[in-house]
């Protein structure tokens, strides 16, 4: 009985090892056939025969389509083209779609991004910048790269900018893929009293330009012991300019609301009327008395008819009821206080409280600055100096 018990285990042993082995056959034959389908589909199907470019590149930054490494579409046409992500130096997997015969085919391939290209160095290969100014070289360049990195411009070479002349400098840029950029620029540093018809840019950035003997700076007039106006210049002016008038009329009658008096005591004054001025300085109080009081002739603000002097030349003026109202107001009429107090060294001139320069209200209101006044000079980075002594043409004894 045990005998008999023992080999119907044994038989259903057997048969389970059996149906298993059966079933291992059929599923590697099962793949066998997968395997030979996918091989053949792609080894000898339609889908087998799109190729594509050996070793796959594309440039950093660039604009580039999937489809465009394909060299033979094999009579398929490219489903929903897709650009390949260049933001990155490495490799970069892209797919794409091919259609053949009415079967979608999917694509995946690694397309290798490199940075070969240098960076671009953007600057002017004349800069012309002001005697006794600041100046950095790298202010009037940009760089950009493909690869959209932040560079650093270096700068090789020195300017001497308390000397007028040319000085040549070389700009350079390089990526982190190693590809450098060079530029060559010359920066002229320019005595305004040598030069003429050019432009220039200031220490802070504004456009000059000096035309037939007369400077301006984004487009206003500029008059100071760096820039001289041409003798002739008012000839055609036989008082202030209509725009100064019309602006102190306007300011005049505020000022007579506000029950205060103002007039002009000094108006436009020609180049040798200015002369006259300033050798009478020269003779009775001496030469430096005269460099620090009165504007050689031709570096007058007078003689553009754009300034004027109001009741009285003396500093106290600015202590008056109506000086501190010309103070706090002139602007809103176009007038500036030209030389402001404590600024003595930058517009070359003592505190002048009584002198109004007309430079319209908008600019006005920026260089009244909250009540904090600036100057002309500190607004537009320029100077004010004489570059060259005139103590020659006069003979003390």
């Amino acid at each position: 009985m045990a005998k008999r018990n023992n080999s119907r285990v044994f038989g259903r042993q057997q048969r389970g090892n059996y149906i298993r082995e059966i079933l291992i056959i059929i599923l590697l034959i099962a793949a066998i056939v997968i395997v030979g389908f996918f091989l053949y589909f792609n080894l000898f199907g339609p889908s087998s025969r799109v190729k594509f470019v050996d070793s796959p590149t594309a440039e950093v930054g660039t604009e580039v389509y999937a489809s465009s490494f394909i060299t033979d579409y094999a009579d398929g046409v490219v489903n929903n083209d897709v650009l390949v992500d260049t933001s990155r130096v490495g490799p970069s997997r892209t797919e794409l779609v091919v259609e053949i015969k009415g079967i979608e085919n999917n694509y995946a391939f690694d397309v290798e991004i490199v940075d070969t290209t240098p960076p671009v160095i953007g600057a002017s290969d004349q800069v012309n910048i002001l005697l006794a100014t600041h100046f950095d070289p790298v202010s009037e360049a940009q760089v950009t790269d493909n690869s959209g990195e932040e560079l650093a411009i270096n700068v090789e070479g020195t300017v001497d900018t308390m000397h007028a002349g040319a000085y040549p400098i070389t700009l350079s840029a390089t990526d982190s893929s190693g590809n450098t950029a060079k530029r060559d620029v010359t920066i002229n540093v320019l005595d305004m009293e040598a030069v003429d018809n050019v432009t220039f840019i200031t220490e802070k950035g504004y456009v000059g330009e000096k035309k037939d003997g007369v400077t301006t700076i984004d487009g206003v007039l500029m008059v100071n012991k760096t820039f001289s106006l041409p003798d002739y210049y008012g000839d055609d002016m036989w008082d202030l300019a209509e725009e100064t008038y019309v602006a102190f009329w306007q300011i005049l009658a505020a000022a007579e609301e506000e029950g205060y008096d103002l007039y002009i005591f000094r108006g436009f004054r020609s180049y040798y009327e200015q002369l006259s001025v300033y050798e009478s300085y020269v003779w009775n109080d001496g030469y430096d008395a005269a460099e620090d009081h009165a504007a050689r002739a031709g570096y007058s603000e007078h003689q553009s008819g754009l300034a004027i002097d109001l009741n009285e030349a003396d500093a106290s003026f600015g202590d008056t009821d109506v000086g501190k109202w010309v103070n706090d107001n002139c602007w809103r009429y176009g007038f500036i206080i030209r030389f402001p107090l404590g600024k003595e060294e930058i517009t070359g001139y003592r505190y002048e409280p009584w002198h109004l320069r007309y430079v319209g209200r908008k600019l006005a209101e920026q260089l009244y600055n909250g009540g904090n006044w600036l100057s002309m000079e500190e607004y537009y980075g320029v100077p004010s100096f004489y570059s060259h002594s005139n103590k020659s043409d006069y003979v003390f004894e």
